[in-house]
């Protein structure tokens, strides 16, 4: 027959159940245990000890913190790590916001020049208006006068007039009615 204890796995090792929860400070011995040769050796031999498990706790904050700021920088490099993976969406973000940008600058440079286009205009206006206010309140119609041809006419029908001051009273005339009417 076979062994049986042969067959069965070695018994795991356990360590005892922790009852508190909170861990405790390493218990610090009054004495380094020292007990043979004079007070000052044994004083010694017990500073040596106090101040050798001082470096050793020492060491095991710095280990401490070493630990926690490990912790720490791999938090942030799991947060660097997610915002990698979302890099598509903040740049797809940061593509429309500086879309919306422009075109908000591109709305504002037209209001600009509308408002400027409008001044232009209303300072148009007050100088017509000030330009206006030189003219005459009520101008006199035209003399419904007679025409150059007309007049010929006439001079023509008087024996005293000759006709060379007949042509140079014609063309005076056809000069001032010419003036007259670039003038209105």
């Amino acid at each position: 027959m076979s062994d049986d204890r042969s067959l069965s796995p070695p018994p795991a090792y356990l360590p005892p159940a922790p009852t508190d929860a909170r861990p405790t400070l390493p218990s610090l011995p009054s004495s380094s245990g020292a007990f043979w040769g004079s007070a000052t050796s044994i004083l010694k031999q017990d500073t040596n000890f106090v101040e050798a498990h001082t470096a050793y706790l020492q060491a095991r904050t710095a280990q401490t913190t070493a630990m926690r700021d490990l912790v720490d920088k791999r938090q942030a490099l799991s947060i660097a790590i997610g915002k990698i993976s979302a890099l598509p969406e903040i740049a797809q973000h940061e593509y429309e916001r500086g879309r919306r940008d422009r075109a908000h600058d591109a709305a504002m440079q037209q209001f600009v020049h509308q408002t400027a286009e409008i001044n232009a205009r209303i300072n148009l206006l007050r100088a017509e208006q000030h330009l206006a206010s030189f003219e005459p309140a009520h101008s006199a119609p035209a003399p419904s006068g007679l025409t150059p041809p007309e007049i010929d006419e006439l001079l023509a029908a008087l024996p005293d007039v000759s006709e060379d001051t007949r042509k140079t009273i014609s063309y005076v005339l056809s000069g001032r009615l010419r003036e007259k009417e670039k003038s209105r």
